[in-house]
């Protein structure tokens, strides 16, 4: 049997998510318009919108329990964190555009700080995380880079409403994936902050 693919991040709450898919529908409206082609482009489900903090992979069970004391712990001591949508962007760079995604500003410095603490418990496990922090929320992604480049890159220039958020629900997530189809199940969710008694 395999081991579970784990990530650790936030769900978002649902008026955001919604504000996301209408996002998503604005550049697929666009295509006649700006003479974009958005086949082929796997655009992220609804129920999979989410903020990834930390990436894990494959992960041996055996060391589930230890994460997710270090992870209850965690969440005790870190708070609510607000953010505001910001602007489109791409990943790994506009001539190989291969994921569409939306930027995050805000309380940038307590995202951070909870990644480090997050580092701190998953690293002697993974060890460090070469690709480093750069918060944001997937819309979509690019199979076949060539004939999609201008579109990704005219995306980076929509316009839309930065709305305000509160990230509270930290996760561990488990992703599987059928054929193209990507499932996000939550393993264990913790609210920030003390725990009320």
């Amino acid at each position: 049997m395999s081991s579970p693919r784990l990530f650790i991040g936030f769900r978002l709450p649902a008026p955001i998510r919604e504000h996301l898919i209408e996002i998503q529908n604005d550049l697929r409206s666009s295509a006649p318009s700006s003479r974009l082609d958005w086949t082929g482009i796997r655009w992220t489900a609804h129920e999979n919108l989410h903020l990834t903090v930390r990436y894990l992979g494959p992960t041996d069970e055996a060391i589930v329990p230890e994460l997710l004391d270090g992870l209850d712990r965690l969440a005790g001591s870190h708070s609510p964190i607000g953010l505001t949508l910001n602007d489109l962007g791409y990943f790994p760079d506009p001539n190989r555009p291969r994921v569409l995604w939306i930027g995050v500003s805000g309380q940038l410095a307590e995202l951070h700080a909870l990644r480090a603490t997050v580092d701190s418990i998953v690293d002697p496990y993974f060890g460090p995380d070469p690709r480093g922090f750069k918060p944001h929320i997937t819309l979509a992604y690019l199979d076949s880079t060539e004939p999609h480049t201008t579109q990704f890159t005219s995306a980076a220039h929509h316009s839309f409403n930065h709305k305000t958020f509160t990230l509270d629900t930290l996760c561990l997530i488990r992703s599987e994936r059928s054929g193209r189809q990507t499932d996000y199940i939550d393993v264990v969710t913790w609210k920030l902050g003390p725990a009320v008694h």
